[in-house]
């Protein structure tokens, strides 16, 4: 990949971070009612499930995308609090998207060091 060409995991980790925000708001919304209210645990035990294994590929994505395009620390703990709270990712996405923070091209990689050629 040169530094002209986007960045295939940009819109991977945006398209991740809404499905973990629908998955927490179904979450909070929908199961935990049934839970309390309709006395239907079960709803709980799958959308949690879910939103579990999603919450965990965004912080992975999150952490590949820091690395990637070099964002530092500060954008890393904000991307990791935003996680864990209701339209966090959305927010985040929204942020970076109107700040143009991972427009930015990637640094290209430092050619190997050959000796002799």
């Amino acid at each position: 990949m040169t530094t002209n060409e986007p960045d295939p995991v940009v819109p991977w980790f945006f398209a991740l971070g809404r499905a973990e925000t629908a998955s927490f708001v179904i979450l909070l919304g929908i199961a935990m009612p049934l839970k309390y209210a309709a006395g239907m645990p079960a709803a709980t035990a799958w959308v949690g499930w879910l939103h579990g294994m999603l919450l965990l590929l965004y912080v992975i994505a999150l952490r590949s995308v820091v690395r990637i395009h070099r964002l530092g620390l500060r954008h890393a703990v904000m991307g990791a609090v935003l996680a864990l709270l209701p339209f966090g990712p959305v927010w985040l996405e929204h942020r970076w998207r109107r700040t143009r923070r991972l427009d930015s091209p990637m640094p290209e990689p430092e050619p190997a060091y050959h000796p002799g050629r």
